[in-house]
């Protein structure tokens, strides 16, 4: 309650007060399905510097693309990158997996 009164207190505009509630119930929701707060955290704040150099890429490349994926090196880090979340996705679901054998 006092987070809703101290966003409208800050500048009297009521807008704040719906971020600041949306920002809550986004976070209950975080809690509820167990999202780890770290790597929310560190999106957060590398998100910008991110976007700032892919926009800067873009603009050497002309809009073109293909600049992501046009020599070896970007190639070979593209691929351990789906390699590595293919990799999570597989470990995470034998858990899973071997959870709903043992209760069966």
């Amino acid at each position: 309650m006092f987070v809703v009164i101290g966003t409208y207190a800050v500048n009297n505009i009521a807008f704040y007060t719906v971020i600041a509630l949306g920002a809550g119930i986004i976070g209950y929701f975080f809690k509820w399905f167990k999202v780890p707060d770290g790597p929310f955290i560190l999106a957060f704040l590398v998100a910008p510097l991110f976007e700032r150099s892919f926009r800067q890429a873009l603009i050497l490349s002309r809009g073109d693309v293909r600049f992501f994926f046009g020599s070896g090196i970007s190639i070979t880090l593209w691929a351990i990158t789906v390699i590595a979340i293919l990799w999570f996705i597989i470990k995470r679901k034998k858990p899973l997996e071997k959870m709903g054998k043992s209760k069966g």
